[in-house]
């Protein structure tokens, strides 16, 4: 399953805007299961789920043109228990692409993760 991480600052809350990264105050998942390209947003009033467009769109371009940031992740199948911890943007893109690690909690660390792992 293809698999894109968004990240931008739009909509973040109070503490991002304090304390994030700019560019990198919220972060959301695009997941391509061959049919449709569906994005999940966890946001402070909800997760919001939607089948976006078609899967053979560019839906990185259409970001990328926005001027947000785009990184291609790899979704991994979890193996055991994640740890209890807040549940963040951040916190709801690793579980849903089977990525551990309790020292990345902003949007830029998770960036910084997904970059190093592509060898960028």
């Amino acid at each position: 399953m293809q698999a894109i991480v968004v990240f931008h600052d739009k909509g973040a809350g109070f503490w991002p805007w304090l304390f994030g990264r700019r560019g990198f105050r919220h972060c959301f998942l695009a997941l391509n299961d061959g049919r449709a390209w569906m994005v999940v947003d966890p946001r402070s009033n909800g997760t919001e789920i939607l089948a976006e467009v078609a899967a053979d769109y560019d839906l990185t371009a259409f970001y990328r043109l926005q001027g947000f940031t785009v990184m291609e992740a790899e979704v991994r199948a979890a193996a055991g228990r994640f740890p209890v911890w807040f549940f963040t943007c951040v916190e709801a893109v690793k579980r849903a692409l089977g990525l551990r690690g309790w020292w990345i909690w902003t949007p830029y660390q998770l960036f910084r993760c997904l970059e190093k792992a592509h060898g960028k």
